[in-house]
């Protein structure tokens, strides 16, 4: 086969297979876009540290962010697909216990678990707004679209859970769905106890761990929280 033939046949064979999708550690990206994690973000990959735990704090909680991963609104729409967040505790003997759960198969409204903060300076001096979301209750998902504000955190948590004595560690798992140019990140906090107020970074919470962020893909997606090998 000459050189001529070699590239025709490939040339044919991307035609009727189509071109393959760019696979990432942050899923399965959907050519022709490829987005990066804009500047600015608290924490650009996946740490996880159960150590950092003080001693006196007994509760803990998980949370999810989204934001525009473009300037501005461009290219286009972007839309966030949330079927559930669910953190366990796993004890010393290797078994899981469902602590929380946002399954999201009733409306909340107001939407009092979510809420969208300042992009530049991230997070800054707290400053928040409601978070608008809509409900697709047949299939109990909650969604929402951040380029409609692009320049704010689309931030939502779930409740906190005292931590029970034999604990190893706590994690979570959330499964979403990533339309357009919009990126994820999944994370976890321990807290001073499962009332405890914000009274500032690191007064009654401190950051346990995050996921990486994650893009556009074809489908649903996994997102965990979890001790990293």
């Amino acid at each position: 086969m000459n050189r001529k033939t070699g590239v025709f046949l490939l040339l044919m064979l991307l035609y009727v297979f189509g071109m393959p999708s760019i696979a990432s550690s942050c899923g399965n990206l959907i050519p022709p876009f490829t987005y990066s994690v804009p500047d600015g973000v608290a924490n650009e990959t996946a740490y996880y540290d159960w150590s950092v735990k003080p001693a006196n704090f007994t509760a803990v909680n998980f949370w999810m962010q989204a934001i525009q991963a473009t300037k501005k609104n461009f290219p286009g729409v972007s839309k966030v697909e949330v079927d559930y967040m669910r953190m366990y505790c796993r004890d010393t003997g290797g078994v899981d216990t469902l602590m929380q759960s946002k399954e999201y198969n009733a409306v909340e409204d107001p939407f009092n678990s979510g809420a969208l903060f300042i992009l530049s300076p991230w997070f800054y001096n707290n400053a928040n707004e409601p978070m608008p979301v809509q409900f697709e209750l047949t299939s109990g998902y909650v969604f929402f679209y951040p380029n409609t504000r692009y320049e704010k955190v689309w931030h939502w948590w779930g409740p906190r859970a005292t931590i029970p004595a034999n604990t190893d560690y706590c994690w979570m798992e959330a499964r979403v769905w990533i339309e357009g140019p919009a990126t994820v990140q999944a994370g976890m906090e321990f807290w001073l106890d499962e009332t405890a107020p914000w009274a500032g970074d690191g007064v009654n919470n401190v950051l346990m761990g995050v996921s990486d962020w994650f893009f556009e893909s074809s489908g649903w997606q996994i997102i965990t929280v979890v001790p990293l090998i």
